[in-house]
């Protein structure tokens, strides 16, 4: 496996899935802000023995990763989406991004993921083969 700039994360996992895991989620801080996301998510989809790879993001770079994180490998996305009211989300992110982000869930829906849409204290909504709205 050639690291390059991803080294740490890609031995770090590559020794987590011989000790026995065999999930990974990329989160913290926002992942899709990482140069070279799709690249790191190739790379650990190589590893031999890891089921599933998944990630957690605020949704706004998600229109245009959508279908690149798919074709990488990732099975699975969750949101962190705190209202599906777009003034709201504004309120409480300081952000007019909610259309972004949506617009990212849709890309999602489309590339063939699945996704868990919610906030670390409600649900919102789940969904593996069809969307609900």
């Amino acid at each position: 496996m050639d690291v390059g700039g991803d080294g740490p994360c890609a031995v770090l996992a590559e020794a987590a899935v011989a000790a026995g895991i065999t999930k990974i989620r990329l989160t913290g801080g926002e992942p899709l802000i990482r140069k070279g996301v799709v690249n790191l998510c190739y790379m650990l989809t190589e590893i031999n023995g890891l089921e599933s790879l998944s990630l957690t993001t605020n949704g706004i770079r998600l229109q245009t990763l959508a279908k690149p994180l798919a074709m990488a490998g990732v099975k699975r996305i969750n949101v962190s989406l705190d209202t599906l009211n777009k003034k709201k989300y504004k309120q409480i992110t300081g952000r007019d991004a909610f259309n972004k982000v949506w617009e990212g869930i849709m890309a999602a829906y489309h590339a063939g993921l699945s996704l868990k849409i919610g906030s670390p204290k409600h649900h919102v909504l789940r969904q593996k083969s069809h969307l609900w709205l």
